[in-house]
């Protein structure tokens, strides 16, 4: 992967690699501890994630976010009910397990080879497909910074970011391991999905309540 390629560069060029290897390790081992201790704390009254070794409280959301994720699951779901037998949507209290981190995206698409490993007691998903964070101004540093990056780096193939104040949906598509502004779309206009071939949206549907 280029991106991580051009990362390691640096460290491999310096005279100092074996001590800069032995410090890496060591913060390793110890997001790994704080990991298992985030799964100890967690249960399913807290709605939290474990973002590269920092613990992260979500406060209620707003009333703007609540409607659109409400209308952007019920369109996606009427849709892969319809069209997408044998995979898996889900919304908020998922708890994905990707490299560095535990993360709740907003939803969560799963095709169906991905959603034959979760079973009915599942409680940590796999790297889904295709993900969806509706923007509160709690998050959006982590949906456009560290989240963002995350999803990334484990390969999620598409990443949508709506904005319930500015009214428009920004699409991602992953090219080789980095993401790709594909679109970004406002009432009026059309979204084309990437993973969902033929699925299309007016943001209006989103927006309007």
């Amino acid at each position: 992967m280029q991106a991580t390629h051009d990362l390691l560069q640096p460290l491999l060029a310096s005279s100092h690699l074996p001590s800069l290897v032995a410090q890496l390790n060591r913060v390793v081992l110890e997001e790994e501890e704080k990991r298992r201790e985030f799964y100890a704390w967690l249960d399913e009254d807290k709605r939290a994630e474990f973002l590269s070794g920092e613990i992260i409280v979500h406060s209620p959301a707003r009333a703007a976010h609540i409607d659109a994720l409400d209308n952007i699951h019920f369109l996606l779901r009427t849709f892969i009910k319809a069209n997408r037998p044998g995979s898996r949507l889900f919304r908020e209290q998922a708890l994905v397990r990707l490299e560095r981190s535990d993360v709740m995206p907003d939803l969560v698409f799963f095709n169906a080879e991905t959603a034959t490993s979760i079973r009915p007691d599942t409680k940590l998903f796999p790297v889904p497909d295709f993900v969806v964070e509706v923007l509160s101004p709690s998050t959006e540093k982590y949906d456009r910074g560290a989240k963002m990056q995350e999803y990334a780096a484990n390969g999620v193939a598409e990443y949508w970011i709506i904005d319930p104040d500015k009214k428009r949906i920004e699409q991602y598509d992953l090219h080789r391991g980095e993401y790709q502004l594909k679109a970004t779309v406002r009432p009026g206009e059309m979204l084309h999905a990437t993973v969902l071939r033929e699925f299309s949206l007016d943001p209006v549907a989103v927006f309007e309540f």
